[in-house]
């Protein structure tokens, strides 16, 4: 599929969300989290000159208010996946979902998926 296997993990690990509600949590300058009422697709939106590597990636989904919407990850933000369970579960995760697992680009930066 794609010639990093970092990126073929994370395509993998994100179409296994698809039909699924949950949480993407967005950890950067700001603590961001965004209600998914169903993960809905993935694709590659814009690739390198080579057209074989991804540049950036896009999930979409339907929002809290059923509306499709999307987020987009950079290639450069998947240095490594973590499919480790946190050990607490944050307050604001909703009964039923589950941590399936995070995108880190460094130990401050991280994307985390939660689905039921």
């Amino acid at each position: 599929m794609f010639n990093n296997d970092i990126h073929n993990q994370f395509a993998e690990a994100i179409k296994s969300l698809i039909g699924k509600p949950g949480i993407v949590h967005l950890q950067n300058d700001v603590d961001f989290k965004i209600i998914v009422q169903q993960f809905t697709a993935f694709e590659v939106s814009e690739h390198y000159d080579d057209e074989r590597d991804p540049m950036i990636f896009k999930v979409s989904f339907l929002n809290e208010h059923g509306r499709e919407d999307a987020i987009e990850i950079w290639d450069s933000a998947i240095v490594d996946l973590d499919f480790t369970v946190p050990e607490v579960t944050e307050e604001w995760v909703t009964p039923g979902l589950q941590f399936t697992f995070a995108i880190l680009k460094d130990e401050s930066n991280a994307i985390e998926f939660y689905a039921r």
